[in-house]
């Protein structure tokens, strides 16, 4: 075993992800104004010069959400003190992740990115924020990138699974792929992995009953892989009991099924449904803003025609479908009454 492979085995992955997303906003479209929203774009500024990137407004506003987050840390130092090493561990992954990973650097490594910054900060204010994650400094291997931006991928996915609408095949897929890239690291796997893992894999087995009552979830259920659905823990490969839903995805790849073809005409199905319903909604509008403007403004001379034209192609329907109830019972009421005389007459 090598140094990497030994660090990234003693490495602690226990709450990383739920510091990283414990009250903060990690999107660029999230609205920052402030005070230290200024202390920041000032040491990105500078810090984006160190490193020699040049006119990369990504950069920039990537930092600038870095650097709050240490703004963040600050505040939660007041209330989860503990947790402090698992906030600075997600800044660092998400330094590499973000900025060290996207835009390069002659510098190589996370700790060394991170100095960098707090070398550059304008001022002693800005230096007690960039400094907060100094003692808990992470020099992060890349096997313990692999991992926890493996791990980051499944967050994600579990709070875009919140919104029943995102509950779709591909996203299903994403989480699966990313349990098995994650199960190929069992050299790696230290006590605190598997407990994230486990945490992250009976998540993913609640879907298999809480998505049976929704519209959304419910047509891909039968998508998820035995591989995982039929387990009971995140390790045990030993198969539990059945979950009565019938799983397509494996069942079919034999005859050459192509699941993805099915998924995709299952969720066409659903949005025609939409589509239709949106149809009969909008004829509806149509009639009630003729009615309207039919009975209400001056623009009745202009829809009276129409209207006089759709009253006559109704009364006209309605005729003839008069005439053939009537027919019908004519020729009911005779074949009744051709089956009594048929019938006295036998009893004759």
């Amino acid at each position: 075993m090598n140094d990497a492979q030994m660090y990234s085995n003693n490495f602690d992955y226990t709450g990383i992800f739920d510091a990283c997303n414990n009250g903060f906003s990690w999107s660029l479209l999230t609205n920052r104004g402030g005070n230290n929203a200024s202390n920041c774009t000032n040491l990105c500024s500078k810090f984006r010069n160190a490193v020699g990137i040049t006119n990369e407004w990504k950069f920039f506003q990537l930092c600038q959400v870095l650097c709050l987050y240490l703004y963040h840390i600050k505040v939660k130092e007041q209330t989860d003190f503990d947790n402090r090493k698992s906030y600075c561990k997600c800044f660092h992954y998400k330094l590499k992740k973000n900025l060290l990973k996207k835009f390069g650097s002659n510098i190589h490594t996370t700790k060394e990115y991170y100095y960098e910054m707090i070398n550059n900060s304008v001022d002693d204010s800005q230096k007690i924020i960039s400094k907060i994650c100094e003692n808990h400094d992470v020099n992060i291997g890349e096997d313990t990138f692999k991992i926890l931006e493996n791990l980051d991928n499944i967050y994600d996915l579990i709070k875009e699974f919140y919104t029943p609408h995102n509950r779709g095949l591909s996203r299903v897929q994403s989480f699966e792929r990313s349990m098995e890239y994650l199960e190929k690291y069992k050299d790696t796997m230290n006590e605190s992995l598997y407990k994230e893992l486990e945490k992250v894999f009976q998540i993913y087995k609640g879907y298999l009953t809480s998505w049976r009552d929704c519209r959304y979830g419910n047509s891909v259920l039968q998508y998820f892989k035995n591989k995982w659905k039929n387990r009971y823990t995140f390790r045990d490969t030993e198969t539990s009991a059945n979950t009565g839903i019938n799983t397509i995805s494996e069942k079919n790849t034999g005859a050459g099924a192509d699941t993805r073809t099915e998924a995709s005409a299952i969720i066409e199905t659903s949005d025609s449904l939409g589509s239709t319903s949106g149809i009969i909604f909008f004829s509806f509008s149509i009639i009630t803003i003729m009615f309207i403007l039919y009975k209400y403004t001056n623009y009745g001379s202009f829809v009276k025609p129409r209207v006089r034209k759709l009253k006559s192609r109704f009364n006209k329907k309605k005729r003839y479908h008069q005439k053939l109830m009537d027919s019908f019972h004519e020729t009911h009421h005779n074949l009744n009454y051709n089956d009594y005389q048929i019938s006295y007459k036998s009893a004759n």
